[in-house]
C-alpha cells in the first residue's frame, strides 16, 4: 500500500486514499499504530518510536481481509505468511515508524490550519453541490467508531508523512535517453494470427496393448496409488459440555447486578445542536445573542452564519472533552462559551435532554445467568484439563478417561490428511466444524499407531487425538484402473497425433500455405488476432475480435519473433498452436506525446519510490530498527 500511494503522492487522489484508510484504521481500533516508546514488549522500535504487537496483527488481519476479499476463504493467515504479507506488513509499519522518528529528528510538525485546511478539501466530505458538510464529516467519523479529536490526530499523523515523503522522494527528471526507448519496448504492437490442434478432437484407432497398459501403470504408478488413511479417536472437552456442570445461584445473579450496575444503566443523553463560524468574536456574539433571548437559529442568522446543524443524540465522551463537559452542564435552552476545535470556533445548545435509564434485576436476569454460566464453564474446563492429564498420566486410556470424567468420544473411520474416505466422501465421523477437522487431521497424522497426540487447544476448550490404525499409500490393482489407464493411453496417442499434426501444418505454412486455409475444424482451429502490446492486451481495432486471447507464452513467442511472416509452434493448454507474425507497428515517442509524458511520470514516480525506499532504510540505520520476531510471531 505504501508503494502505491507513493505512486500518487501529491494527487488528490492519495490524499483521499490517506482519508480513507485513516476511516479504515478507526473502524478496527489502530489509533495508536505508531507511538513514543513506553509499552512493554513492542513489535517493532524505531529509535523511541515503537509499534505495538497489536497494531502489527491489525495491519496484517486488514492485509488478510483485502486479498480474502480477491482469492476467498482460501486466503487464511497461514496462506498470507506463506505468501509474505506478513514480512510486508512488519516492513511497511517499520517503515513508517521511521518516517515518524524523522519527522522527530527534524522537528516537523503540522499545524491546526494546514489539518483543517485538509479536512475542509477532502471529497469524502463533500455533499451533493461539492462543498464541504459538516454533518457527512460528523456521519463519516461515526461509522468508523471515531471521535473528532482522535481523526485530527491520526490526519495529522498522516500529513506530517507525506511532508517526510516529499522530502525523501521527489520525483527525477527522467531524461529521454531513458524514456524513449522504454516507450518504443512497452508500446510496440503486434498483429498475430494463430492454427490450434485440439487432441482432444483427433482420432485415436487401435487399442493399447497389455504391456502397453502395463508400462503406463509403472510408469504413473503415483497416479494410482491411494493416499495414507487413518482411523482416529478423538476426545472432546469443551466449554458447552461444562456449562451443565456449573453451578449460578440467584444470589450470584444478585451480586453481580450490584457489583456491575452501572453497566447496566444507560447514561443520559443530550440532543445536541451547534453552529461553527471561523472566528472566535463571531462566536461570542451568537452566544450573547442566545442568551439575550434569541434562538440559536435567529442569532446565527442575524451575524449571516450557516444555520444551526444537529449533532443528534450524544451521550458523555461523544465529544471532544471541552465540548463534552460544557454541553453537559447546560439545560435545555442554553449555549454555551465559543470552543475551538480544528474545523473553527463552536457553540452549542441543547434541544432536548433524556434521563439515564437503569435496567431492573429482573430485566437482566437470564443474562446474567448464562454470562456467569459461560464464564464460569470456560474456568471448569481448565480444571478438568488438569485433571485429564492426571487421569491420562496415570494410565487411563481414551476411553476410560472419557467415562471418568463424561467427556465426549468420537471416531473418525478411515480418513485421508483432507479428510476424505476411500470412496471420496468425507470421511465418516469426521466434524462438521471445519476448523476442528482440519486442527485433528492435522494433529493426529504425525502420530505412530496407537499414539495419543498432547492437549491441543480449540476455539472452545481442548482435544485430544489418537491414531487407531493406519493403511499406508497403496496402490490401486490394475484392474481396478483399468478405464482411467486406457484413456490415458488415447491421451498420449492424441498428444502425439497433434504434435506431428502441428509440424506437419508448421511446414506447410513456411512453405507459402494460408493459414486460414489449413484450418478443419472441430480439430484444427484459426484464429486472427487483435494488435497486441506485451503486456497482451489487445488494441480496439475495428475490424477484428479480440477473443480468443492470446496466451502468456504465445505472446512472449510473438514479440520473440524477428520478422513479419515468421511462425513458431508454442505449447498452449489447448493443444499445439502456430502463431504467425502478421505485422508489427513500431511505437514513435514524437508522435504520442500524451502517452509518452504518462511514461515519463511512472518512471520519475517508481524511481521516487525506489529513493524513498532507500533513503528509509538509510535512516532506520541512523535510528535503528529493531524487530523483535517473537513478539511479532505471538502477536499473529
Amino acid at each position: 500500500m505504501l508503494e502505491f500511494l507513493r505512486k500518487s503522492a501529491g494527487s488528490w487522489v492519495a490524499k483521499g486514499l490517506f482519508i480513507l484508510l485513516i476511516l479504515s484504521f478507526g473502524v478496527w481500533g489502530i489509533g495508536d499504530v505508531v507511538r513514543s516508546s513506553g509499552a512493554p514488549k513492542a513489535a517493532i522500535v524505531v529509535g523511541d518510536v515503537e509499534v505495538s504487537p497489536a497494531a502489527v496483527r491489525q495491519a496484517f488481519d486488514q492485509k488478510v481481509e483485502q486479498f480474502r476479499g480477491f482469492l476467498g476463504d482460501q486466503m487464511t493467515r497461514e496462506t498470507a505468511r506463506q505468501m509474505g504479507l506478513a514480512d510486508a506488513t512488519v516492513r511497511e509499519l517499520a517503515q513508517t515508524a521511521t518516517m515518524d522518528m524523522l519527522a522527530k529528528d527534524m522537528g516537523i510538525t503540522v499545524s491546526d490550519d494546514a489539518v483543517r485546511a485538509e479536512i475542509v478539501k477532502t471529497r469524502a466530505f463533500y455533499d451533493q453541490g461539492g462543498k464541504f458538510s459538516p454533518e457527512i464529516f460528523r456521519a463519516k467519523l461515526m461509522q468508523a467508531n471515531l471521535t473528532e479529536s482522535g481523526y485530527v490526530a491520526m490526519l495529522r499523523d498522516s500529513l506530517r508523512r507525506e511532508r517526510i515523503e516529499s522530502l525523501i522522494a521527489t520525483p527525477p527528471a527522467v531524461p529521454a535517453a531513458l524514456a524513449d526507448p522504454v516507450f518504443r519496448h512497452d508500446q510496440e504492437r503486434r498483429t498475430a494470427e494463430s492454427l490450434t490442434v485440439h487432441p482432444a478432437a483427433l482420432t485415436v484407432t487401435g487399442q493399447p496393448a497389455a504391456e502397453d497398459l502395463e508400462k503406463l501403470y509403472k510408469e504413473h504408478i503415483q497416479e494410482f496409488t491411494a493416499p495414507e488413511y487413518r482411523k482416529i479417536t478423538v476426545l472432546t472437552l469443551t466449554h458447552q459440555q461444562m456449562e451443565s456442570r456449573v453451578q449460578v445461584s440467584e444470589q450470584d445473579i444478585s451480586d453481580h447486578y450490584a457489583a456491575n450496575k452501572a453497566s447496566f444503566a444507560t447514561p443520559e443523553q443530550r440532543s445536541v445542536i451547534q453552529v461553527r463560524v471561523q472566528d472566535e468574536a463571531t462566536a461570542a456574539d451568537i452566544a450573547a445573542k442566545v442568551r439575550g433571548g434569541m434562538s440559536l437559529a435567529d442569532a446565527a442568522a442575524a451575524v449571516k452564519a450557516s444555520a444551526p446543524t444537529s449533532m443528534g443524540t450524544v451521550g458523555p465522551g461523544a465529544l471532544p472533552e471541552e465540548a463534552d463537559k460544557a454541553v453537559f452542564a447546560l439545560t435545555v435552552g442554553g449555549i454555551t462559551d465559543p470552543i475551538h476545535s480544528p474545523l473553527g470556533w463552536h457553540v452549542f445548545s441543547i434541544t432536548a435532554i433524556t434521563p439515564p435509564q437503569q435496567q431492573t434485576l429482573a430485566q437482566v436476569h437470564d443474562g446474567i445467568a448464562t454470562s456467569l454460566r459461560q464464564e464460569r464453564a470456560i474456568d471448569k474446563v481448565y480444571e478438568e484439563s488438569k485433571t485429564l492429564q492426571d487421569t491420562l498420566g496415570g494410565g487411563a486410556s481414551l476411553e476410560e478417561a472419557a467415562s471418568k470424567l463424561g467427556l465426549t468420544l468420537f471416531t473418525i473411520e478411515q480418513t485421508d490428511i483432507d479428510g476424505k474416505a476411500p470412496n471420496g466422501d468425507f470421511a465418516k465421523g469426521l466434524p462438521s466444524d471445519a476448523a476442528l477437522g482440519q486442527s485433528v487431521l492435522k494433529a493426529a497424522f504425525p502420530l505412530q499407531t496407537g499414539e495419543e497426540s498432547p492437549l491441543q487447544e480449540m476455539g472452545n476448550g481442548y482435544f485430544i487425538a489418537r491414531a487407531d490404525s493406519i493403511t499406508p499409500p497403496t496402490p490401486r490393482p490394475q484392474d481396478s484402473v483399468a478405464d482411467a489407464l486406457r484413456q490415458l493411453w488415447v491421451s498420449q496417442q492424441q498428444a502425439a497425433q497433434a504434435s506431428a499434426k502441428a509440424d506437419e501444418l508448421a511446414k506447410k505454412i513456411d512453405g507459402g500455405a494460408a493459414m486460414a486455409s489449413l484450418a478443419q475444424a472441430p480439430a484444427v482451429t484459426y484464429s486472427k488476432h487483435s494488435p497486441l502490446t506485451r503486456d497482451g492486451q489487445p488494441v480496439p481495432s475495428a475490424d477484428l475480435q479480440p477473443n480468443p486471447l492470446l496466451s502468456p507464452a504465445q505472446v512472449k513467442q510473438v514479440f520473440s519473433l524477428t520478422t513479419v511472416g515468421a511462425s513458431a509452434v508454442v505449447a498452449t493448454e489447448n493443444g499445439p498452436t502456430i502463431v504467425r507474425l502478421s505485422a508489427i507497428d513500431k511505437a514513435d515517442p514524437a508522435q504520442n506525446k500524451d502517452k509518452l509524458d504518462a511514461l515519463r511520470e511512472q518512471l520519475a514516480s517508481g524511481l521516487a519510490q525506489d529513493i524513498a525506499s532507500e533513503a528509509l532504510d538509510a535512516y532506520g540505520a541512523r535510528f535503528g530498527v529493531k524487530v523483535n520476531q517473537s513478539v511479532i510471531d505471538q502477536a499473529l
